[in-house]
């Protein structure tokens, strides 16, 4: 069994400033260095001697990608090296993802870390990765706020957005949250927008369609995409294995594998606003706290059993008696979900105009005939959000959903098999299965395509331009970057000294050279990361915020100085009597 993880305007030049000082200060060695903090400290007194502090500041770790990641590793060593320069020691230690969850996401045993996120269909909604990165009701191990953060006016500009359902009435709202989270800054810093990147062999399938924000891996993709020749099941590349095959668990691989077996009620369109699904229609009250859901009829189960309103309340009301640690944070505004034929109503204590996004799209429909033995029906297990489906001898089929696709074969270290259902009331894609392979290694991948060993890469730790040259000069491959809704974060666990100052966090952020990271270390396949909500959700993207990487070594040294830091030729120090708060 599997215990579940994670995942996942023209601005001031002054990108090529802080370029040409890092350049210039390796360029004079230490002494220069020291000699340049120095001024800008003004640390030394009359005679000599070193200002009165308190003890160093010690030598931080940082916990992040490993070098076979090579964007995200040169990001963070940019970064390390940009902060050394500032005073602080830094030690980047790269680690298996596995751990690196652990220590995160569950432990909050870090003192600085890079994870990122991944462009998911629910991350349309502009609330989705603040609310989880930035409100203090996710602090708790196995959330997404592992840095900590805990301001009430960011926790009020938070909830006040969520509370208008017309997206006109709520964007003013969306973009005052931005600017409040982004004024401080909380644990978290945004880096960079890495593009999606996608790849494919258009000789011999076709259908594919680039959402913004998702790239290709989304509904559309999975519904068009169609065989040109005889070979029907097309092959995939993922860079992540699956750990398990549940709903109700994360993990990119495996969400990717559930989201297209599993109906939802609605899932997110083009313009990231909820479109029909298993639910052909809907209808809000007006005071946007009651939701009347229509579920289509006649629609089954892939072993034959009916997919009715009554396993849609089945799986709601499932969530929130076993607390789902996964999916519970979204339903925080449900009290009672009930069905009356095949209408579903959803009764909220509060207008959430985020639920369309976080719960009804995202939220797969479980058949109760297999659910509601779970975990009863297995003795190792204590919560159905650690049982595995396919592991169990419930059923024949081993993963049971409504969706387009059917699960068919899990090859652990290898891959996941899926077969098209032979019918689907929204759509049928015209292949006859694909196989999702874990493919960890960049050039493995490469030589794959070139091979036409696989036919479509979902996602990879590749390099673009490598991908990108490697299409031109294939016939078969076409190449597709599309802006991502994710982003890589600097991420400075607020609980650990000296990070849990603000102006420790304001100062390191001073140092991320965005703008070259995203245009040298990316190549240009990625945008500098101003806030946690992206460009290519043009609607709701805020470019008016505090842009911390405009700042200046000078302006990073006096925030520390002003909060009574020494920085001096050797490090920085604490206060000697501590700190006036």
């Amino acid at each position: 069994m599997y215990i579940g993880d994670p995942e996942s305007g023209e601005s001031p030049d002054t990108s090529s400033t802080s370029s040409d000082r890092r350049k210039f200060m390796k360029g004079i060695g230490l002494a220069g260095v020291t000699g340049i903090l120095s001024s800008i400290a003004g640390c030394s007194s009359d005679d000599g001697s070193s200002e009165e502090r308190g003890e160093q500041v010690p030598t931080l770790e940082v916990i992040g990608y490993p070098e076979s990641n090579r964007s995200s590793f040169d990001t963070l060593t940019e970064i390390v090296d940009e902060v050394e320069n500032l005073g602080f020691d830094l030690e980047y230690n790269p680690v298996s993802r596995d751990r690196h969850l652990d220590l995160v996401f569950y432990e909050h045993d870090y003192e600085i870390s890079s994870l990122g996120y991944t462009g998911r269909p629910e991350r349309l909604d502009p609330n989705a990765l603040p609310w989880g990165n930035y409100h203090s009701s996710e602090i708790e191990g196995g959330a997404y706020n592992w840095t900590g953060t805990d301001y009430p006016e960011i926790d009020e500009a938070l909830e006040a957005q969520r509370e208008l359902l017309d997206p006109d009435e709520r964007q003013p709202l969306v973009h005052e949250m931005q600017e409040v989270i982004m004024s401080i800054p909380g644990g978290e810093m945004p880096i960079e927008h890495p593009d999606l990147v996608n790849v494919y062999n258009s000789e011999k399938f076709d259908g594919f369609v680039a959402v913004p924000g998702l790239g290709m891996n989304n509904y559309d993709t999975w519904l068009n995409v169609e065989a040109l020749g005889d070979d029907r099941e097309m092959t995939c590349g993922y860079p992540l294995d699956v750990p398990h095959i549940t709903p109700l668990q994360a993990n990119e691989t495996n969400q990717i594998v559930n989201r297209i077996c599993h109906d939802t009620l609605t899932v997110v369109g083009d313009d990231g606003l909820p479109t029909e699904w298993l639910a052909t229609d809907w209808e809000i009250s007006a005071d946007n706290t009651r939701i009347d859901f229509t579920i289509r009829e006649g629609h089954e189960f892939n072993d034959g059993e009916p997919c009715t309103a009554e396993d849609v309340v089945f799986t709601y009301e499932y969530i929130m008696e076993w607390e789902v640690p996964f999916l519970i944070s979204s339903l925080g505004a449900l009290d009672e979900v009930y069905a009356d034929g095949n209408i579903v109503t959803f009764e909220l204590s509060e207008p959430d105009a985020p639920i369309f996004n976080d719960a009804f799209s995202r939220i797969q429909i479980l058949p109760e005939h297999i659910w509601s033995q779970i975990p009863d029906a297995d003795d190792d297990i204590d919560a159905p959000f650690e049982w595995s489906p396919t592991e169990s001898d419930l059923t024949d089929n081993g993963l049971i959903g409504s969706g387009p696709y059917e699960f068919d074969e899990w090859r652990r270290g290898s891959g996941v098999r899926l077969t098209v259902r032979d019918s689907h009331p929204v759509g049928t894609p015209d292949i006859d299965s694909i196989f999702i392979q874990t493919i960890e290694s960049p050039s493995a991948l490469t030589t794959a395509l070139r091979n036409e060993e696989i036919d479509f890469v979902i996602d990879t730790d590749a390099d673009s331009q490598v991908l990108d040259d490697l299409a031109s000069e294939e016939d078969h491959l076409e190449f597709v970057a599309t802006e991502s809704v994710g982003y890589d974060e600097w991420a400075m666990n607020t609980r650990v000294e000296p990070l849990g100052r603000e102006s420790v966090r304001q100062a390191m952020s001073a140092m991320i050279p965005k703008e070259r990271i995203a245009q040298e270390v990316w190549r240009g396949y990625a945008q500098p990361a101003i806030s946690p909500i992206s460009p290519a959700l043009e609607f709701w993207h805020n470019p008016d915020v505090e842009k911390w990487h405009e700042y200046s070594m000078e302006d990073a040294v006096e925030w520390l100085e002003e909060d009574g830091f020494v920085v001096e030729e050797d490090g920085i120090y604490y206060p000697v009597d501590g700190f006036e708060d």
